[in-house]
């Protein structure tokens, strides 16, 4: 990440302070994703072994 913005910068294009915003941007939302996607599996993990054989229950796959 920072060799990335430190070379957009050392570059000087004209759109750079864009460029690494936008970058900023794709960083969030694959962050906010991958905790989404761990959180999903906590809960299917959890459900899995404190709900017998039923697996999801609409409350649960409503909160998730």
């Amino acid at each position: 990440m920072h060799f990335t913005f430190n070379s957009i910068r050392k570059a000087q294009h004209p759109e750079s302070d864009d460029l690494i915003d936008y970058l900023y941007e794709v960083l969030y939302l694959q962050q906010k994703t991958a905790i989404s996607i761990h959180e999903l599996l906590r809960r299917v993990d959890y459900t899995e072994k404190n709900k017998n054989e039923a697996l999801m229950i609409n409350a649960e796959i409503n909160a998730i």
